[in-house]
């Protein structure tokens, strides 16, 4: 009996030893639960979370009474950073044309447990090499909006734990690009969080490939003629045929030929489609709304005849484009069929003049003088000399100065510029048509400036040729440009020999055009000096083209008077007028002023 008792009261005290520990152990694991648990993330627990719990007991004497329940210290930790990034979605593969840019969405998202950063690469393949880059979605719609395309980025920045960074993973198919090509693009988000601690955590980062596959259109296109060598007036038939070579459809296509203006049309059939004509353009619409499917190939037959009245060697050459949009790339293009030629056979011979305006022609250049800030101008006349009737321009002018020549049509009175009836002819562009024996005249024109030097020679060259055939001439002017060079000397001397307060002085100013050009309404100013007042009646002009004793009248002071000198306010001023240039034997190219003061 005594042994039972003993056994239940260490059954019971095991009991409470049990519940004891069971106890302390629940009130540890609620205090865990709730002090250490948070919302849950992609890597759990955010870092910086600080985890804290408390260890409760509760207990009981062998009578069963209950102490008071008694806790642990607090326990804490501090959570770490671990870093994670996804790349989604996984990569694609997009068909592109050439010519365009390709655009792939992607997310990054932080699956790390704080802030991070991540770098952000791509690469392509080096065989092709098309300037893969990435740009940042900046609305975050997975379209391509106005701004994603031009701002590149290299870095998310720093993104929350859970938060996304939008992005395209662009590249640029180049123009011309075959059909058939590959380009692997593979984009990288590297996080830059560095696990420093023991037992770190591997660098974090997740990459994506997408791939281009090039489908570009590849379209066949020719344009023949059945007349190579044709006389003037004579039937030429023009084929052309288009052949999608390639594996896309093209959309909205037309054929346009516009035939040269020495082609006359006459008539056009198609093997499909209907065809049309506005004068020499000719106008293809192809059938079934303008889609040309892969293997499609058609024909256009157009009939002309060359122009009755071309030269020998005239080339007919003209070609057509097909007009149509890349199925792929909504692009709109535009091959070139041709271009197809074919010569006229003939010959041909052009001549010109050259002449100065007051005389007559005689050969293929002359010359004359001019003065600067003057007008010069040439008569110029081509003569069509060959077989038939040709077209002609000026395919060469130049000016050994230079001087801005301008040429004109003469078509009013022949060797006469007439303003507003003469019109512009453009080197190079502008042509002129002449029939056989014929001729064509012109004006050459200019207007020298002011800062030309004295005794320049400008030789101006033109050349001349027909616009259709070998055949061609040159001719030249050659213009002598004058100027007047005006010199001013001034020396000064006391009339008693002394230079006293009181005394006179007589200054003498010199002039001279050393030049070949005559300078006009000359005057010569000096001021007095504030030391001096002027001696009223002293002025002279002699100029050398006067010889007798006349050539020192003093001048009256009065301005505005006719006798050319004139003092005001303590300006002296002389109007000597014009002069010539000594190389024309004119005496008036030199000549002295005169005026005294006395010293104050």
């Amino acid at each position: 009996m005594k042994n039972e008792t003993t056994n239940n009261k260490q059954y019971k005290q095991k009991g409470l030893l049990m519940k004891t520990k069971l106890m302390v152990f629940g009130a540890a694991f609620c205090a865990f639960v709730l002090l250490g648990t948070t919302s849950a993330l992609a890597a759990g627990t955010p870092v910086g979370t600080i985890i804290k719990n408390v260890a409760s007991m509760t207990y009981n004497d062998l009578s069963g009474n209950a102490f008071t329940p008694i806790k642990s210290d607090t326990a804490y930790t501090t959570v770490e950073q671990i870093a994670g990034v996804t790349l989604t979605p996984s990569g694609s593969l997009k068909y592109s044309s050439d010519s365009m840019y390709v655009f792939f969405p992607h997310t990054v998202t932080n699956t790390g447990n704080g802030s991070d950063t991540y770098t952000l690469s791509v690469v392509d393949n080096p065989a092709l090499s098309w300037g893969a880059t990435i740009v940042r979605d900046l609305n975050g719609n997975g379209v391509v909006d106005t701004g994603d395309s031009t701002t590149t980025t290299a870095s998310t920045g720093s993104i929350a734990a859970d938060a996304m960074y939008k992005i395209f993973v662009r590249a640029f198919v180049p123009n011309l690009a075959a059909s058939g090509l590959l380009d692997t693009l593979r984009a990288t988000a590297t996080s830059t969080f560095v696990d420093n601690g023991t037992n770190p955590h591997p660098t974090a980062s997740a990459s994506v490939r997408d791939s281009i596959s090039t489908k570009v259109p590849q379209v066949t296109l020719s344009k023949t003629n059945n007349n190579a060598s044709p006389t003037p007036g004579a039937a030429i038939v023009y084929t052309l045929q288009y052949t999608n070579s390639g594996t896309v459809q093209l959309n909205d296509a037309t054929l346009v030929d516009t035939l040269e203006t020495n082609l006359t049309f006459v008539s056009a059939s198609a093997t499909s489609g209907s065809v049309s004509n506005v004068g020499n353009i000719v106008t293809w619409t192809l059938a079934n709304a303008g889609d040309i499917a892969p293997g499609a190939t058609a024909t256009l037959t157009i009939n002309t005849t060359a122009g009755a009245g071309l030269a020998a060697g005239t080339e007919l050459s003209n070609h057509a484009y097909l007009f149509y949009t890349d199925s792929i790339s909504g692009r709109s293009k535009y091959p070139k069929a041709g271009p197809s030629t074919s010569t006229v056979i003939s010959s041909g011979s052009w001549n010109i003049q050259v002449s100065a305006m007051a005389n007559s022609y005689s050969t293929d250049h002359d010359d004359d003088s001019v003065n600067v800030s003057q007008t010069v101008m040439y008569k110029l006349r081509i003569t069509n000399n060959g077989n038939r009737l040709d077209s002609a321009r000026f395919t060469t002018r130049t000016s050994s100065i230079p001087l801005t020549w301008t040429l004109y049509r003469d078509l009013g009175t022949v060797g006469t510029y007439e303003a507003g009836t003469d019109t512009v002819f453009a080197i190079s562009t502008d042509t002129v048509i002449v029939s056989m024996g014929g001729t064509a005249n012109f004006i050459a024109r200019t207007t020298v400036a002011q800062s030309v030097a004295d005794s320049s020679r400008d030789s101006a060259y033109y050349r001349v040729a027909s616009t259709y055939l070998a055949a061609s001439d040159s001719g030249w002017h050659i213009t002598n440009v004058q100027a007047p060079r005006m010199t001013l000397t001034k020396s000064v001397s006391a009339i008693n020999g002394r230079s006293r307060p009181g005394d006179t002085l007589l200054y003498t100013i010199r002039y001279r055009n050393n030049g070949s050009g005559a300078a006009n309404q000359i005057i010569i100013s000096d001021i007095l000096p504030a030391t001096t007042t002027y001696i009223p009646g002293s002025l002279q002009i002699q100029n050398s083209a006067i010889t007798d004793t006349t050539s020192n009248t003093f001048r009256t002071d009065t301005d505005g008077d006719s006798d050319g000198g004139s003092h005001v306010s303590g300006t002296i001023q002389f109007n000597v007028g014009n002069v010539a240039s000594p190389l024309w034997g004119n005496l008036t190219y030199t000549g002295i002023v005169r005026f005294r003061v006395k010293i104050n």
